[in-house]
């Protein structure tokens, strides 16, 4: 399982946090939002399933980036730091 970084701009107010989330949710065991725009995902399949799954939510206009991610330093994040460290370890 590898962990992804997903960021993105929205055009409008499409797509909202919690249909995001909902998308997401559909797709990767563990995510979170971590930043205003900046979600963790950890996703047992390639980018590319990642991105495809994305693209359909985002559509020809949106405007996201996937990052594969091995390793990460953080601060001040939406979530409790623990958890996250203790998800991202564990998909490393």
């Amino acid at each position: 399982m590898a962990n992804f970084l997903i960021c993105y701009d929205r055009r409008g107010n499409t797509p909202a946090h919690a249909e995001l989330e909902r998308h997401i949710q559909q797709f990767c065991p563990h995510f979170a939002r971590i930043l205003d725009r900046v979600w963790y995902a950890a996703h047992p399949g390639p980018i590319s399933e990642m991105f495809a799954h994305l693209d359909k939510i985002f559509g020809p206009t949106g405007s996201f980036m996937v990052i594969e991610a091995n390793h990460a330093q953080w601060a001040n994040l939406l979530q409790p730091d623990a958890p996250l460290r203790q998800t991202w370890g564990a998909h490393q």
